[in-house]
């Protein structure tokens, strides 16, 4: 029995127990979701913990949604070691929270209006993403 199951898929995503996490920096994320939402694309990331890629390694119809995301990120530090395991030395976590307050910033100073989602595991959760985005268009 293997306890830790990995591979390369390409130079962008890679397979983590079966679910595929993008290969990417915290500022090629970030410049990644500015782009979709200056060009008002319709897009969704999933913020990938070890809770994500377990359950939806276990959870085929979770794990389709994941599989689906246009971007899939390595917020658990040891889903970021797994992804260096595979070769991808320079890949450390891309966190919700962590990318979620230069994005607010940017969208309250953007000329042109984007619309933003925030969707959370908890009301505790999508009441700071509303208060961070508050905040920072009262500060502009």
């Amino acid at each position: 029995m293997t306890l830790i199951s990995a591979q390369a898929v390409g130079p962008e995503r890679a397979i983590v127990l079966g679910v595929p996490v993008n290969v990417i920096s915290f500022t090629g994320a970030q410049d990644r979701v500015l782009a979709w939402g200056q060009a008002h694309e319709s897009r969704y990331v999933v913020l990938a913990n070890v809770h994500v890629v377990v359950t939806a390694s276990t959870e085929p119809d979770f794990g389709a949604v994941v599989a689906a995301a246009d971007m899939a990120t390595s917020d658990g530090a040891p889903v970021a070691w797994m992804l260096r395991k595979l070769g991808h030395a320079g890949q450390g976590r891309v966190s919700g929270p962590d990318l979620a307050q230069p994005l607010a910033r940017v969208w309250v100073a953007a000329l042109a209006p984007m619309r933003k989602f925030c969707f959370a595991q908890s009301h505790r959760w999508l009441y700071a993403c509303r208060w961070t985005v508050a905040i920072y268009e009262l500060n502009r």
